[in-house]
């Protein structure tokens, strides 16, 4: 393999690794309260002023930590077998106010999608996962 690509492979795992920890910490300031200590109500808002990010980006970290408190998804991210994008569906879902604390419960065949298929599949299960969850 090239040296590009295994730098480019080094850049990725290091990536994901990130992710999990900046995760646990955001974890510890919503629950140590530190974004209210500087004068904001919500951990999105904390976000987008400290950090200086879009909308979509404050929404995306705010995904990746639901999705990462699950150490079955932290776990599968660190160790390079899902994407950040599969993350970011998981822990969109996770955030679904009538389903997502049910989540957990499915967590390991959502995985093994998105393990072993594309992301629109992945996507497509977790909809239809969602649809039933809400329908219950």
């Amino acid at each position: 393999m090239s040296s590009t690509l295994e730098r480019l492979d080094e850049i990725e795992r290091e990536r994901r690794r990130l992710v999990v920890e900046t995760s646990a910490l955001l974890r510890r300031v919503e629950a140590d309260g530190l974004h209210h200590d500087e004068g904001f109500v919500s951990l999105r808002s904390w976000l987008r002023h400290r950090y200086r990010l879009s909308e979509a980006e404050a929404t995306g970290r705010m995904r990746e930590m639901a999705a990462c408190g699950l150490a079955e998804v932290a776990d599968a991210l660190e160790t390079g077998e899902v994407s950040g994008c599969a993350v970011r569906e998981l822990g969109r879902a996770a955030g679904n106010l009538r389903c997502g604390d049910q989540l957990a419960e499915v967590i390991e065949p959502l995985l093994d999608v998105a393990r072993e298929q594309r992301h629109t599949d992945l996507r497509m299960m977790v909809r239809q996962w969602e649809r039933l969850a809400d329908a219950d």
